[in-house]
């Protein structure tokens, strides 16, 4: 009987402690605070000033410039605020770029790029600026594509086209529904434009309109011919050219011709 009573007095003494060393362990353990995004991890990938250029067997093929920017381990990059950005072209000057914010990625020479947010570009070749609302740089397809209708200055000719594709790998430029207009009425208009790599040329295609000076001309295609200051050297139209031009008394005359050749001068 005693022991039974003992047993009685123990095992609730004994339990009692058990749930208090339970207790005391919960307590002292540390609590795991909740996961929580620190956002100086990603602020420090951040640089302010970013700049970087990919070589290629010796040859500059980009140059990026940008206020803020980021750059991850395979190369994939965004920025912000691009001040300069170059695309390097065979045989010919690069083309300059300007953005709000980019983003690219791959390897040097083999980026695919995208700029957005009032892109200007600068064609120094063509002597083109032109406003786009996107751009895609692909060096793997040696391309610059724009992506939403275009602004053209040209000197003092500006004009729009629907389209406009750089060759980075010696394919001609090529320009779509392009319309141009420019000092003494003059106006130009073609469905595709395209400009050879170091060329002086500019070969119109394409129900073309062209006029300027009391002479206006229409014809399937059109060779415009640039001089070494930019500025127009001659034009020839072909095969089936109809039109009308000044004639010697102060009027105009209508012709007809299969090919015709004008020569830009002072007069």
């Amino acid at each position: 009987m005693f022991r039974i009573r003992l047993f009685r007095i123990l095992i609730p003494i004994a339990l009692l402690g058990f749930v208090a060393v339970i207790v005391f362990t919960l307590r002292s353990r540390p609590q795991r605070a909740p996961v929580t995004t620190d956002p100086s991890a990603d602020e420090a990938a951040r640089m302010e000033g970013f700049r970087f250029s990919d070589f290629v067997q010796g040859r500059r093929r980009l140059l990026v410039q940008a206020k803020v920017g980021r750059v991850d381990d395979e190369g994939a990059f965004e920025v912000e605020e691009v001040e300069r950005f170059e695309v390097d072209r065979e045989g010919q000057a690069p083309l300059l770029l300007t953005a709000t914010r980019g983003a690219g990625s791959g390897v040097q020479g083999k980026r695919v790029v995208r700029l957005e947010g009032g892109v200007t570009l600068r064609d120094d070749a063509a002597g083109l600026d032109l406003e786009i609302p996107t751009v895609e740089i692909d060096q793997v397809n040696g391309v610059v594509r724009s992506l939403g209708p275009v602004r053209l200055k040209h000197e003092a000719w500006t004009g729009a086209a629907s389209a406009v594709v750089y060759g980075l790998i010696g394919q001609p430029t090529e320009i779509l529904k392009l319309t141009l207009d420019g000092p003494e009425g003059g106006h130009l208009a073609a469905r595709r434009g395209l400009i050879p790599p170091g060329s002086r040329t500019v070969t119109l295609t394409g129900e073309v309109d062209a006029s300027q000076g009391g002479m206006a001309l229409h014809a399937d295609t059109v060779v415009l011919l640039r001089g070494p200051g930019g500025g127009l050297e001659s034009v020839t139209a072909s095969p089936a050219v109809t039109g009308m031009a000044s004639a010697l008394g102060g009027g105009l005359a209508g012709f007809v011709a299969r090919e015709v050749r004008a020569r830009g001068d002072e007069h």
